[in-house]
């Protein structure tokens, strides 16, 4: 059993959150999910804290930054707009989280935490970005609404997988890895050498994670994949090169005999 965990980057604390705007804005959004009952559990200052059929959902308003390095968060995010500036000087922040009763609900928990910050941006106005802590990344606030609304209850793939392409400092290699699945009861991926250009490399990577986000964790130790009949990328479980406490399904690239002939 995980929690899933989002964060309101804020101006400051925003009053205009309370357990009445939230319940009513989150049933106007998701009409589907009406006949669920919202049970208030003991609050606190701050803090807003229910049942939610399977699921404690938990709000709390914090009146300082969320981290030093959210200005980075935010230049290296593929969800924020180009040219819009973010508040160095903002002042609050929001946890929101989700705990399932049980194990196997990550995914329901991602579409019900999904859905909830939606509802809550809809009614903070101080709310300027989202950060989503199982992808380690920021989302303009705008624009998690406005996805949320366009895909949920689908999955919300690219707020829920950060997937990131760069060049090995010391060599240039081109190398990318996911961040994210493994959160969704999968595996992160790592493409440690890529043979490919930086945009070959990041649509690859896309479509191996919505492969597995599809169907589920189907591609084993040692499969090999490929985007054609010719190319043989071998898929090892291994320790990751990013955080040694995951293990990843690595992608390495084969060369079948006759092209190393060719090449020769």
């Amino acid at each position: 059993m995980s929690i899933a965990l989002a964060m309101l980057v804020q101006n400051e604390i925003d009053l205009a959150i309370t357990s009445a705007a939230f319940i009513r804005q989150f049933r106007e959004d998701w009409p589907d999910a009406r006949q669920t009952a919202f049970v208030a559990e003991a609050q606190e200052e701050g803090t807003l804290t229910y049942k939610y059929g399977n699921f404690t959902i938990a709000v709390m308003s914090i009146e300082k930054p969320m981290a030093d390095v959210t200005a980075e968060l935010c230049a290296s995010s593929r969800l924020w707009p180009d040219g819009r500036q973010f508040n160095t000087e903002y002042q609050a922040h929001t946890i929101v989280t989700i705990l399932p009763e049980g194990d196997d609900k990550d995914r329901e928990s991602s579409v019900l935490l999904s859905q909830v910050v939606a509802s809550l941006v809809a009614i903070s106005p101080e709310t300027i970005g989202v950060y989503w802590a199982a992808a380690n990344h920021l989302i303009a606030a705008d624009l998690f609404r406005r996805m949320a609304k366009e895909v949920l209850p689908a999955p919300l793939f690219e707020v829920w997988v950060a997937l990131n392409v760069g060049h090995r400092p010391e060599d240039g290699a081109i190398t990318a890895h996911t961040v994210g699945l493994n959160n969704l009861g999968l595996m992160d991926v790592e493409i440690p050498n890529s043979t490919k250009d930086a945009a070959g490399t990041y649509e690859f990577l896309t479509n191996i994670a919505l492969y597995l986000l599809d169907n589920g964790l189907i591609i084993k130790d040692g499969d090999t994949v490929g985007e054609s009949a010719e190319e043989r990328i071998k898929a090892i479980y291994a320790g990751s090169l990013v955080d040694p406490l995951k293990t990843v399904i690595q992608l390495q690239g084969e060369t079948k005999p006759q092209q190393a002939a060719l090449s020769g």
